[in-house]
Parts: C-alpha cells; structure tokens; sequence
C-alpha cells in the first residue's frame, strides 16, 4: 500500500459533453481536463478514495449517484489527479479545495460535484467534523478495555510524527509500540490528527 495522499475525482461514464470532454482551470496555473463528467472530488490516504464504491457514504446524493450509474449498467470511473507525500497533506487539501471551487457544487447551484463542503469536510463544516470527531472518539475512548488508552497524548503525537514522515507501516508502528494491532494505531494516529485540528 501506498504511504500517500490522493486528490482524487469520481466521474460518471454516461456524460461525455458530446465527446468534447469537461476542463477546468484552478488556482494560477492549475489545469485538469476529464473525459467524463465530475460529481465528486475528495482527498484519501492509502485506498480510502475507493470507498464510497464498496459502503453507503454519508453523502446520500453521492451514494444514489453511484447506485443510479450502476444500474444503468455502467461503473463510475475514479482517477488520481495527484500524490502528496503524507506530510504535504496540507498541498493536497488545499489542491482538493481549488479544484471543487473550480469545478463547482451542485447544492450551491455552481456545477456538478455532489460534495456537501468545500474541501477537508469539518474545516468549512462544524457538523461534519462533530460527525467525524465522534466516531473516532466512539472507538478510542477512555477504559480499561479500550487499546488505544494505553497512549498519553504525547505518545500518540509522536507516533503520527514518525507515520507521516514515511517509511514505516501500522503494523510496525504496533510492534514498536506494543499496540495490540495495526488497528489500534490506525484509531491512535486518527485521534491525533483531529486534536491537531482542534488546537
């Protein structure tokens, strides 16, 4: 698995602008031209780009979207317009915000990406990073039981630290850590991540 993040694009196979294609221009010198009409444009590490295809996605326009592109017997395309080495993710939400303000959003009456926020949803969203915050507090809380209450704040820092700098995997992080699986240091990095956000 890849060690990077992706600003990536969902496009539906059925619209094609009469073989013209859709192009658009962001930022100052910042070009995409797609073959196929865009209706969502997110920003993923390892293979999370891909999962809105395989689970109901808490866009409901966006999961309706894809179960209408399927049943018409097609597949909706997905392409990586680029990689970001984990510690530039900051490169890849802002390339991933310039793109949808480019391209525009359908709920604002701007175009036709299916996204609710503009970009890093919580950043211009309180409800959506409430949404995301709780999640990830629901399976790292507090307790005897929980793997992920072994770490200090300061431990986990220093394990996001040494995550995004590259090199090294979950699995090794937990040997080297002595967490109980590469899970518990998924949920650990997660919870670091969004008290950085916070701060």
């Amino acid at each position: 698995m890849e060690n990077v993040q992706k600003v990536y694009v969902y496009c539906d196979p059925r619209f094609t602008n009469k073989g013209k294609g859709y192009e658009y221009n962001f930022g100052n010198k910042g070009k995409i031209k797609l073959k196929h009409k865009p209706f969502y444009i997110g920003c993923a590490s390892w293979r999370r780009h891909r999962r809105h295809l395989y689970k109901n996605a808490q866009n409901k326009d966006l999961s309706e979207r894809i179960k209408k592109i399927r049943e018409s017997g097609f597949a909706p395309i997905v392409l990586i317009l680029k990689k970001f080495c984990l510690k530039d993710r900051k490169k890849a939400f802002r390339m991933e915000e310039k793109l949808i303000e480019a391209v525009g959003r359908k709920d604002l009456g701007t175009g036709p990406l299916l996204n609710k926020c503009d970009g890093r949803c919580g950043k211009n969203d309180p409800k959506a990073l409430r949404r995301i915050l709780n999640y990830n507090l629901s399976h790292c809380t507090s307790g005897e039981n929980n793997p992920c209450a072994i770490f200090t704040n300061r431990e986990e820092d220093l394990i996001l630290k040494e995550y995004e700098e590259g090199g090294t995997s979950h699995r090794k992080l937990a040997a080297k850590y002595r967490a109980r699986s590469k899970t518990t240091i998924a949920r650990v990095i997660g919870r670091a991540i969004k008290r950085r956000e916070l701060q």
